[in-house]
């Protein structure tokens, strides 16, 4: 009997698996990217809409969140880094398992509709260089809802910090020790 239970037991537990997470896209300086989530999604992770982008540590940026409808209400957060399923986020108001929050935003623009909220926006200046995650989820009360989910326009803009790449800074290296040796040689 206790073997049984015990094959059951497991069985179970390795029923329960983490969901892959799919990104939506990669957000382009001054793109406009159309998407829909799902209504009242912001306790379920697995709801979210995920985006990523690329920056650099000083970066200054603006990233946009205005809804299509009136009953939609967008939160967003951003994250420095990824992860690969969605059982790494928890709260769009907490670091993920591996990654580091940079900010919840809520309200900070108004929305085409004039009410009853407004959309998220933020404007920020980046710590870090790598990949940002960025989730959308729509947090209306149980009696608002939008029909067959909820429409929005994700746009993000700013200043990007050149940061010169180890390749190339190998290239100029080469190239410089490369004139230094070819100049040494012709005045020997």
């Amino acid at each position: 009997m206790r073997n049984v239970f015990f094959l059951v037991a497991t069985l179970f537990a390795g029923t329960a698996q983490a969901i892959p997470i799919s990104y939506e896209g990669d957000l382009s300086n001054g793109l406009l990217n159309f998407a829909t989530t799902a209504n009242e999604n912001l306790n379920s992770s697995e709801l979210w809409d995920f985006w990523t982008f690329q920056a650099n540590a000083g970066d200054s940026i603006s990233l946009s969140v205005l809804r299509q409808e009136v009953n939609h209400d967008p939160i967003m957060a951003i994250w420095f880094g990824t992860e690969s399923d969605t059982d790494a986020y928890t709260s769009f108001f907490a670091p993920s398992l591996n990654n580091i929050l940079v900010g919840t935003f809520d309200d900070n623009q108004q929305n085409l509709f004039n009410g009853p909220f407004n959309d998220p926006l933020a404007n920020t200046t980046l710590s870090f260089t790598g990949t940002y995650t960025v989730a959308i989820a729509d947090h209306t009360a149980d009696s608002i809802d939008c029909i067959g989910g909820c429409d929005y326009i994700i746009q993000l803009s700013g200043n990007t910090v050149t940061v010169p790449e180890p390749t190339s800074l190998l290239m100029l290296g080469l190239g410089l020790a490369g004139f230094g040796l070819f100049g040494r040689k012709a005045n020997l």
